[in-house]
């Protein structure tokens, strides 16, 4: 495994920021899944748009959390450079 070849406190705090950008960005994803989905019921059972309108309130929470997570990951110098 290359994980040997990369400092462990370099990588540990690498993979805790994948981590949380895959979680964030998951959420993030599965709420867009469930809009689409929602919406494709809609037409067959209005009260689908409440859970339309809920979805996309939270898909708006989302967003922020997404963005500092990821600015935290760009931050990151790679493994690859010395220091």
């Amino acid at each position: 495994m290359s994980a040997a070849l990369w400092p462990a406190r370099r990588l540990a705090r690498l993979l805790r920021q994948l981590r949380r950008a895959r979680s964030a960005l998951g959420d993030y994803n599965d709420t867009v899944m469930a809009i689409d989905h929602y919406r494709s019921l809609a037409s067959q059972d209005p009260s689908a748009w409440f859970a339309v309108g809920w979805l996309s309130a939270r898909r708006q929470s989302l967003l922020a959390p997404c963005a500092q997570v990821l600015a935290r990951f760009a931050a990151l110098r790679p493994l690859w450079r010395e220091g």
